[in-house]
């Protein structure tokens, strides 16, 4: 994989529907080298999946992620417990039985218990929790979706590129009918389109980056120009709300120099107290009570 499968891959985690002629534009290649490219990931398992699903704006949801290190006797195991849960959506397992958790709640009131099972189940120590989506839900409807929306959601949340007239025939309805339907959800928000990446599969290096600023250290206009500069490279920075000054970072990097050389960038910017890094050796996907409750509209 080079890095033209990373921005292709970037472009697919943002927009897994967009057309290969579009993606194949914005790449400046054939449409043909676009497919071979998009094949030879699927076929190395880099490609896990092209999901759907719908938006917090249509479905309530809230993401958080739990970061700690486990005292668990057997790491493998504790992970697949805490990946039994129906709100555990992804789960990593980084060096130093370091372990990155993201769960998907139903709303807020879910946060306590499923903090305090993932804590007891892996025996999480030092553990620190981000939270994201709260101003999306305040702005929820909550019948935003019909039973058709539904239907077309079950049929593409596993292959979000499925063509139109293969829903149709699938759900039994006009071609034009899912073509309205889709673009109603599009252009409302409703939908997300995307794709399950397992970066440990393509030779490149996964890894996150706990920070700490400094008392008073004022790092908006730094983590701006990091996700710009950087934004080939799947670079996500969460904050955490129960430590003051603390955010997560991660990114993928080509080989450990760059890796490395990233980590200097991060202790050379004299804005952070502490920056320690973790590489993922193992990311997990999961379905959750989301996909679950797609299934469950659809046959209404």
């Amino acid at each position: 994989m080079d890095e033209i499968d990373v921005k292709m891959l970037k472009e697919l985690w943002s927009n897994s529907r967009i057309p290969y002629r579009d993606l194949a534009d914005k790449m400046e290649l054939s449409v043909n080298s676009i497919h071979k490219r998009v094949q030879s990931m699927i076929d190395m398992g880099v490609i896990k999946r092209f999901i759907a699903y719908p938006s917090s704006k249509a479905l309530p949801s809230v993401m958080i992620g739990i970061a700690g290190w486990s005292d668990a006797p057997d790491i493998e195991e504790a992970a697949r417990v805490i990946g039994n849960d129906p709100c555990t959506q992804r789960l990593g397992l980084c060096s130093g039985n370091f372990m990155l958790i993201v769960g998907l709640l139903q709303d807020i009131s879910e946060m306590s218990r499923y903090i305090t099972f993932v804590t007891n189940e892996g025996k999480l120590t030092g553990m620190n929790v981000a939270i994201t989506g709260l101003n999306e839900i305040q702005k929820t409807v909550d019948n935003a979706l019909t039973n058709l929306d539904y239907r077309i959601l079950a049929a593409l949340q596993y292959d979000s590129r499925k063509q139109i007239v293969d829903i149709a025939e699938e759900l039994g309805v006009s071609a034009k009918t899912i073509r309205r339907r889709l673009d109603r959800m599009e252009e409302n928000g409703l939908i997300h389109y995307s794709v399950y990446v397992d970066v440990e599969s393509s030779g490149y290096i996964h890894a996150t980056f706990e920070v700490k600023t400094k008392t008073g250290a004022d790092v908006t206009g730094l983590f701006n120009k990091l996700r710009k500069e950087y934004e080939h490279y799947f670079i996500v920075i969460w904050p955490f709300y129960t430590t003051p000054d603390l955010f997560n970072i991660s990114i993928i990097s080509r080989s450990l120099s760059e890796q490395n050389a990233f980590l200097n960038r991060l202790k050379n910017e004299g804005v952070f107290e502490k920056v320690t890094s973790h590489m993922i050796y193992k990311y997990t996907f999961y379905d959750t009570w989301r996909e679950e409750l797609i299934k469950k509209r659809a046959s209404e």
